[in-house]
C-alpha cells in the first residue's frame, strides 16, 4: 500500500508540473502602428516566480525596405526593466528580442488571458499582417539574446509544440512546431513557431456605405462594425469585367 501511495504522489506531481505551462499570443494595439503581447497560464498561481521571460517579435524582411524601430509603450510589469535588442536579420525575419531584467512575480488565473505589454513601431511601421511572435529553432544562431519565446520559473514555456495560442476574434493564426526542448540540450529544435496577426477577418459587416459621383470616378465612404487598428488597412477594389480589379 505504501508503494502504491508513493507512486500515486509521483504521478500527480508529474501531471501537476506538466500543466504549469505559459503560452503567448499577439494582437493589434491601440493605434495602427502598435501591437500587444498577451499571456495565458494553464495553472493559477498567486504569486508565480519567473526568472526569465523573453519574447521575440519578427517582421518579414521581404515586407519592409527600412528596418523599423520598436519601442515599448506600456507593460503590466512596471517595476521590471525590459530590454529590446537591436533587430537581427535571421531566417527571413527582422527579429526583435525582448527580455526582462529582474525576476517577475505576477499572479495568474488558469486559462485567463492578460496583457503583458504594448509595443510601437516607428521609422516605417510595417503592415501588421507581416508582424508575428516568432521562435526560431533553438532561438536561432545569434547569441546571447536568442530569438524565441521563453519562460522559466514556476510556469514554463513549452517549445516542443505549444508556445502560442490562437485568438480567432483578433485574427491571430498560430503555427506551433518543435522549436526547442527546455529540458534537454541534446534534442535540438527543428522548426519555426509563430503567432501572426492575419489579414482582415471576413466577412465584413458594413454599417454604412455611400458613393458620390465625381467626374468619371466615385468617392466612397463606409463604416464597418468592430472597427480597430486593422481596419486602417482595408482597400476597396472594383471591376467591370469580374477578372480585372483596380483600387476604388
Amino acid at each position: 500500500m505504501k508503494k502504491i501511495f508513493t507512486l500515486t504522489i509521483v504521478i500527480l506531481t508529474c501531471i501537476n508540473n506538466y500543466a504549469q505551462i505559459m503560452r503567448a499570443t499577439i494582437g493589434v494595439g491601440s493605434q495602427s502602428n502598435r501591437i500587444k503581447i498577451y499571456l495565458k497560464s494553464d495553472m493559477s498561481q498567486s504569486p508565480s516566480t519567473i526568472s526569465t521571460l523573453q519574447f521575440n517579435i519578427g517582421i518579414k524582411t521581404s515586407s519592409v525596405t527600412t528596418v523599423p524601430t520598436m519601442t515599448m509603450v506600456s507593460s503590466t510589469f512596471p517595476a521590471v526593466t525590459w530590454t529590446i535588442g537591436a533587430a537581427i536579420n535571421e531566417q527571413g525575419y527582422w527579429n526583435y528580442n525582448i527580455y526582462n531584467g529582474a525576476t517577475l512575480t505576477p499572479t495568474f488565473t488558469a486559462g485567463v488571458e492578460f496583457e503583458a505589454m504594448e509595443l510601437q513601431f516607428s521609422n516605417g511601421a510595417p503592415n501588421l499582417g507581416d508582424v508575428a511572435l516568432v521562435t526560431l529553432p533553438d532561438g536561432g544562431a545569434t547569441a546571447p539574446n536568442y530569438s524565441l519565446f521563453f519562460c522559466n520559473g514556476t510556469v514554463k514555456s513549452d517549445g516542443l509544440s505549444n508556445l502560442y495560442y490562437s485568438n480567432p476574434s483578433s485574427g491571430v493564426v498560430v503555427d506551433n512546431k518543435f522549436s526547442y526542448d527546455q529540458t534537454s540540450t541534446t534534442n535540438p529544435g527543428t522548426s519555426i513557431s509563430s503567432a501572426t496577426i492575419s489579414s482582415i477577418i471576413l466577412p465584413v459587416k458594413f454599417l454604412s456605405f455611400t458613393a458620390a459621383k465625381k467626374d468619371n470616378s466615385a468617392i466612397l465612404n463606409w463604416q464597418i462594425e468592430d472597427e480597430s487598428a486593422l481596419t486602417d488597412h482595408y482597400e476597396v477594389e472594383r471591376s467591370l469585367t469580374g477578372t480585372g480589379f483596380e483600387s476604388a
